[in-house]
Formats: C-alpha cells, structure tokens, sequence
C-alpha cells in the first residue's frame, strides 16, 4: 500500500536525508527491507540580517525629508533570492515588521557572506514626539534565522511642522567705514 504525509522539518541548514520505516512484526520474515532508502534533501542557508540605520537628522519637524543609511548581510553560505528592505517608524525602540514603512528598497540578490548598503530618502510624516526609526529586510521562504531581520531602533525627535522657521535672508556691512576693532 501506498501511503504519503507532511511534516516540519527543523533541522539546521545543511544535507539531509529523508526515509520511511514501518515497525517491525516479529513474524516478517524479512525485516531488511522494512526501511526505504533516504531521499536527499537540501536545507538552505540563507540569513539576512539588517545593521543599524543611521540617519541625516535626529530632530526635525515632521514633513521634513531626512536620509536613511544602512546595510544588510546575507549571514548564510547560499546565494538569496530578491527581497525588500523596509524603512520603519516605530512608538519604541524594537522595530518589528509591523511597524510603519516610511519607503522601501529592492534588495538585490545577495550571495554568501555578502554586504548590500543601502541610502535612501524620505519624508517623514508623524506626529510631534519621541519616535524610533529602523529597517526591516523581508523575511525569505528559505531563510535559516529570521530574528534578525530587523535592526535596533535609533531615537528620533519630530517636532510640529507649525514651529517656528527663522531665516537670515541678507547681511550687508560696508567695509569702507570701519577700521580694525570697531564694532560694524
């Protein structure tokens, strides 16, 4: 008889075999054979991992366009496949996937042992208040350790976008009427 199932395989990346076995009957007369032979399988190792972002402001008003910085490692030894790399706003410091996108990048493919920077800008739309902004990588169908997806949180202080914006438009002085250590 013929039969099939599914399961979870939880082992670490590597080459692994899979077989089948029914339980022995003392009255088999052939008890070798109670085992199929093992069918290669491949666990992938693929891992990225999303460094800390760092920023062209901490404090700046919201609606203000800022610069994020960072970089993802594929920490594997297997080429990945494309993925999305998730700029986030976040009311604490784990920047989780659920958080807020404020833009996104194409994460090209990376191979083992791989280090893919990433610079990208955006306009930042939040309420006045103490905010954290970090990067999300999208988790992939093979990824041996998604945990560390996301980067830390770096601390941001957005201000109302009804403050205040003091400009100096002109300085004028003429320098045929002062002599060294006057006042002009």
């Amino acid at each position: 008889f013929a039969t099939s199932g599914l399961g979870t395989v939880d082992e670490p990346p590597g080459t692994w075999w899979v077989g089948a076995c029914v339980d022995s009957d003392p009255a088999d007369v052939n008890p070798a054979n109670d085992c199929s032979a093992g069918v290669e399988i491949r666990i992938p190792d693929i891992d990225l991992a999303t460094l800390s972002v760092s920023l062209s402001a901490t404090t700046f008003p919201s609606g203000q366009g800022i610069t994020f910085n960072t970089a993802v490692d594929n920490r594997g030894s297997e080429t990945t496949e494309p993925s999305i790399l998730r700029y986030k706003l976040s009311n604490n410091s784990a920047i989780s996937s659920g958080d807020t996108d404020i833009t996104t990048a194409a994460i090209p493919v990376l191979e083992g042992g791989e280090r893919w920077l990433n610079q990208a800008q955006a306009i930042v739309q939040a309420a006045a208040g103490t905010w954290w902004i970090g990067a999300c990588a999208d988790v992939l169908t093979a990824e041996s350790l998604t945990s560390n997806n996301c980067s830390g949180g770096t601390q941001v202080n957005i201000l109302s976008d009804t403050l205040p914006d003091l400009v100096v438009s002109a300085v004028s002085a003429n320098p045929d009427n002062w002599n060294p250590g006057e006042f002009i």
